[in-house]
């Protein structure tokens, strides 16, 4: 007996095939997907580095010029002093030396010695005399003496003698000083320091007298290192990601600022990384070409102390060169992973649905096929057993195709088998009718039974599978609700995070100059305080009737009005607190504005001003969009309208940072109010890339977007929409492609 033949069944084919079909293309477009994504991460993540590294070179700067701004005032009262002094030491000088003609005698050059060495100005200033020859005639020290002023200057300041010979005799002798700046470093001390020297002219004597100090001594000095060591705590706070974080290095490769101010002071020139790279003078090269506001990134491997293998770490740096502070912002790539993980399981998890329904729905096409195939093979075996009365269309899915054809054919040539067997058999069948009637009934009523439990037995088996089918597809579509909400929300919650490094920028700035003005009004206090304690031991004296002792005290409040300008701290204290007031005004404002935007929707609506709004969000996304664009405001004159705050708040930030996006350098961004038709009308407009006018029919419906894979999630638009529409408000767009976009939402003054 020949060996029966294996089938292998089409539907199994036509299963396989189809599920090949769906997985192959969803598991690719998921990897591709999945290299997008990280690809946009790591750009993002960049440019937040490069934005961190900005951010602390203006608040440095900022520090910087308030730093300045107090050194400037200190200098303009230290001028007035020595000035004062030198014309006190030459009238003192015109007393010892009465005849002008005469050498000086040895007893006048003493007592001159003593007056002048006898003068402290602060800790170490002093007064000199020099003639015009620039030699020293009188100084505080007596070995010093016919020496040449000129070899205490540095090569950069040689030609100031010549200078002060020029002015000093532009004086003519009048009762005035000049004022002049300079580097000086003394025969005992390498150090070069900075000096300031007024000079008073003597023509009768052809001297000149000076009187100086060095910065050092000044009080903003002590600022400088305060504000330095302020600014320099806040930076080592800072983390970046989990192990990232913010460093500041001098030119010459010694820490600023390291990581918990653990390495302070360490010189790191000739570090190098996994690969031998002296990666840090390679930052130090680039760092002195960069102007203010650019940045510059290297990529390098690290491997710290027990780790098994170097890791990958990117820094971005800028120059603050005022201070010679290379400030960086580094932080390890593997720390960019921690979203990346949770999409790629949403990828597969997203993958793994679409597969497990293209193959039930490969199974279900199959089915369809093959059913009446298995059907008209069922009635093949039973032709060939010799049961040529089988009703071929009995039980087939009228499928209208090649197999409902072939069903035709078979029924045919079934047909003409039995004619043919009829007439064989018609001798026979005469003298066995009533038999054979009887077992064909019998045969015919057990064939239909078994027709009808087999039928029975498919319709249940396929009522199943569409249940399941049908709570499978509500579950679906019960997830796809839940993502949709949890979609929306994050979008705002974005919105939130992406505004919030920018309002921290805009609240830091006025603190740090508000702290900086307390240091300077905790010293005038100092002053005050000092002369009203004179003040009130002069009352006191002259109630005592002490008319000595009142004229002591009086000579020290003289003293002290001639060292301090109490006129001009009075003036500088109103300055000062004026500038602090508006300062703490703009933090009050900002963060009332931002807590208004995030706290908690709600239905509410009440009697608003447009126009009040637009201001208020414009607080909290200006440093989101003002390295981006310029903003052109025309407010026309407008009624206030029934709204939600917070939500007309959320459609003007939507459109505004739309706009800055749409923006590749710097552009416009116009925003006009109207009343037009009994609506309240906005209009925020760009002169950006515009839109392709396929996509304008498009922007409004959910997770559609223009932006690249990463940048956007294609509901902020459906956001603005609902909420306009929320309002029985209208919104417009006019956009073409290279000419800008403007967006107009209309609010009726009366509702429905």
């Amino acid at each position: 007996m020949p060996e029966k033949k294996k089938y292998f069944s089409i539907k199994w084919k036509f299963l396989l095939v189809s599920v090949f079909l769906v997985t192959v293309p969803t598991i690719s477009l998921g990897v591709l997907s999945y290299k997008t994504l990280s690809k946009e991460a790591y750009k993002g993540v960049e440019a937040d580095l490069a934005i961190i590294v900005k951010n602390w070179q203006i608040t440095t700067k900022a520090y910087i010029d308030q730093m300045d701004r107090v050194l400037r005032r200190e200098e303009v009262l230290v001028e007035k002093r020595l000035a004062s002094i030198a014309l006190d030491v030459k009238k003192m000088i015109g007393l010892v030396k009465n005849s002008p003609d005469e050498r000086w005698s040895n007893e006048e050059i003493e007592a001159l010695f003593d007056i002048v060495s006898g003068i402290k100005i602060s800790r170490s200033g002093y007064v000199f005399v020099v003639d015009e020859e620039g030699k020293y005639f009188i100084t505080k020290n007596k070995k010093d003496i016919g020496e040449y002023f000129k070899d205490g200057l540095i090569f950069s300041n040689k030609d100031l003698w010549n200078r002060i010979l020029y002015e000093a005799k532009n004086l003519k002798g009048n009762n005035r000083a000049f004022i002049e700046h300079y580097q000086w470093k003394h025969a005992d001390n390498s150090k070069v320091r900075d000096k300031v020297t007024a000079f008073a002219y003597m023509p009768d004597l052809n001297l000149i007298v000076g009187a100086c100090t060095y910065y050092t001594d000044f009080k903003s000095y002590e600022l400088k290192r305060i504000l330095m060591g302020e600014l320099s705590r806040e930076i080592a706070q800072q983390r970046i990601g989990k192990e990232g974080y913010i460093w500041v290095i001098n030119s010459n490769g010694e820490y600023v600022v390291s990581k918990d101010r653990l390495r302070d002071g360490e010189n790191i020139i000739f570090t190098q990384d996994a690969k031998g790279v002296y990666f840090v003078k390679e930052l130090i090269e680039a760092a002195k070409k960069l102007n203010f506001g650019e940045v510059f990134a290297q990529t390098y491997f690290w491997k710290n102390i027990g780790d098994g293998k170097a890791l990958k770490k990117l820094s971005y740096i800028g120059y603050v060169k005022k201070w010679d502070w290379i400030i960086g912002a580094s932080a390890y790539h593997k720390d960019f992973l921690g979203g990346l993980e949770i999409i790629k399981i949403h990828i597969l998890t997203v993958c793994f649905i679409f597969i497990v329904l293209g193959s039930m729905f490969a199974y279900w096409i199959a089915l369809f096929i093959s059913t009446p195939i298995q059907n008209l093979e069922r009635i093949a075996i039973l032709a060939a057993n010799g049961n040529l009365d089988v009703d071929v269309h009995k039980g087939m899915i009228d499928t209208g195709d090649e197999i409902e054809r072939l069903a035709d054919s078979f029924e045919i040539m079934i047909n003409n088998l039995k004619t043919k067997m009829h007439e064989l058999e018609k001798a026979k069948d005469r003298f066995e009718v009533s038999n054979i009637s009887l077992v064909k009934e019998i045969r015919e009523r057990e064939k239909v039974e078994a027709e009808l439990l087999q039928k029975n037995k498919d319709i249940q088996e396929s009522e199943r599978t569409l249940i399941n089918l049908l709570a499978e597809s509500q579950a679906m579509h019960k997830e796809l609700k839940e993502t949709e909400g949890q979609l929306l929300q994050a979008e705002k919650l974005a919105a939130i995070g992406q505004l919030a490094a920018g309002v921290a920028h805009e609240v830091n700035n006025p603190a740090g100059f508000i702290k900086s003005n307390l240091y300077v009004l905790h010293d005038y206090l100092k002053i005050y305080n000092q002369a009203i304690a004179v003040l009130q031991d002069i009352e006191k004296a002259f109630a005592d009737d002490n008319i000595a002792e009142a004229r002591k005290h009086i000579e020290k409040m003289q003293s002290i009005e001639q060292k301090e300008d109490l006129e001009f701290i009075k003036n500088d204290i109103d300055n000062l607190l004026d500038e602090s007031k508006t300062g703490i005004e703009r933090i009050r404002r900002i963060v009332l504005d931002l807590k208004a935007y995030a706290r908690e929707s709600s239905e509410e609506m009440k009697e608003e001003s447009i126009s009040d709004i637009i201001e208020q969000t414009l607080n909290i996304v200006w440093n989101e969009i003002k390295y981006k664009a310029q903003i052109k405001k025309d407010f026309g004159k407008i009624p206030k309208v029934i709204c939600n705050a917070q939500k007309i708040s959320q459609v003007i930030i939507n459109l505004l940072i739309n706009a800055s996006q749409a923006i590749e350098e710097q552009g416009l961004i116009g925003i006009k109010t109207y009343f037009k038709d009994g609506s309240v009308c906005v209009e925020i407009s760009d002169n950006g890339e515009g839109i392709e006018e396929k996509d304008l029919k498009n922007i409004f419906d959910p997770f559609f977007t223009t932006k690249p894979v990463g940048k956007g999630t294609g509901l902020g638009l459906n956001v603005v929409y609902d909420i306009v529409k929320m309002h029985e408000g209208e919104i417009l767009v006019d956009s073409k492609r290279g000419s800008g976009t403007t967006f107009t939402v209309s609010i009726p003054l009366n509702k429905k």
